[in-house]
């Protein structure tokens, strides 16, 4: 499970890929470990996570909250689906 201060520490070190086509991308590089999606995520991104996740042995969570509380807890001023933890 990805704790608020992995995020935090993540975020800090810039390790972070945001939005849909940042961590889709870096996952088919193979440079991500962990994906956290936001509760109300659109099904197609979702779905097309999920598969992508599978395959390349991503750990996928879901965020308690919709994407302005994700955003929040990042400290950043805009909305956030879907986030990805780098290597």
């Amino acid at each position: 499970m990805i704790t608020k201060k992995e995020l935090l520490d993540a975020a800090e070190k810039g390790k972070l890929a945001i939005g849909t086509r940042s961590v889709l991308r870096e996952i088919k590089r193979g440079k991500i470990t962990a994906v956290l999606h936001a509760e109300n995520c659109p099904a197609e991104s979702l779905t097309n996570i999920k598969q992508m996740a599978t395959i390349s042995n991503v750990n996928l969570e879901s965020f308690k909250g919709n994407s302005r509380a994700l955003g929040e807890a990042l400290g950043k001023p805009f909305n956030i689906v879907l986030v990805g933890i780098r290597k």
